[in-house]
């Protein structure tokens, strides 16, 4: 019986069968066709990235070694994200990524947090200025 391969290996190959660099993608858009592809680098590294993580999460808590053994456990890990305070924006990009390599809809999953403007967090960290100095600046503008 011959060896399953890696589930790195499942991934890479479902999306690199996606992937269409350098394809015109508005003639396509407007065949609508373009669901089924992806069409940037970036995009596929992203995807990529997040599916393997999922598929990790997937193996060490359920002990999926394939695609098809996998997608069942979608929604758990969806909810696992959602629990573990993920961004609303990142649910979305996981869900979307998931979605891609099994040629569905997000839809089709549990309804990730809706994303607000308000949320976006642009700095993971308070950073000072360190551009900035009030001893320099204090007689600048007479503001200080």
């Amino acid at each position: 019986m011959p060896k399953t391969p890696s589930i790195t290996h499942q991934v890479t190959t479902r999306l690199t069968s996606m992937l269409r660099t350098g394809e015109d993608k508005h003639s396509e858009k407007q065949e609508g066709i373009t669901s089924d592809f992806i069409y940037s680098w970036d995009t596929y590294k992203t995807y990529r990235t997040k599916c393997i993580a999922f598929m990790k999460w997937a193996k060490a808590n359920y002990d999926c070694r394939t695609l098809a053994g996998a997608r069942p456990h979608v929604n758990a890990y969806i909810k696992h994200l959602i629990d573990s305070g993920y961004a609303a924006t990142s649910q979305k990009t996981i869900s979307n990524s998931i979605a891609k390599m099994y040629r569905c809809s997000s839809t089709d999953f549990i309804p990730t947090q809706p994303r607000r403007r308000a949320d976006i967090t642009r700095s993971r960290r308070g950073k000072a200025n360190v551009r900035f100095s009030e001893s320099r600046q204090s007689g600048v503008c007479g503001f200080l």
